[in-house]
């Protein structure tokens, strides 16, 4: 009898299992870190409008002049997020919110994530320590 070299088709499935095994546990964590990383958009362009918020309050005296509300609502870098500016004459509070039709508007872990005057960093959503 002649053996012939390759692989059986059990030996087959037994593969497939295990490849099928590894990618539905790997799968989910893959996404969360994706999810994670996306979060920095928002991160970066809280950080970044903080500075161009603080420059309109050193050029007009005030974080509520029109020249610096004007310059909100805007998009995130990536536009993931929309940044908008809750002002008075000497405080401020960033907000990013994931877009409606973005791909970060399923991230339940951080719902919105604030910047304030004073660089305080908060968040909503079900776990807010996580988010910066």
């Amino acid at each position: 009898m002649v053996r012939r070299a390759g692989f059986t088709l059990v030996e087959l499935m037994v593969a497939v299992a295990i490849v099928g095994l590894i990618a539905a546990f790997g799968y989910p964590y893959y996404l969360d870190s994706v999810t994670h990383v996306r979060r920095s958009d928002a991160q970066s362009a809280l950080v970044s409008s903080a500075t161009l918020i603080q420059r309109c309050y050193s050029e007009n005296g005030a974080y509520n002049h029109a020249t610096c509300r004007a310059l909100f609502p805007r998009p995130s870098a990536a536009a993931m997020y929309q940044i908008t500016l809750t002002p008075t004459a000497s405080t401020y509070q960033l907000t990013a919110t994931p877009l409606a039709d973005g791909p970060q508007h399923n991230d339940r872990h951080c719902t919105t994530l604030t910047l304030d005057h004073l660089g305080t960093q908060a968040a909503t959503g079900e776990t807010p320590s996580a988010c910066w």
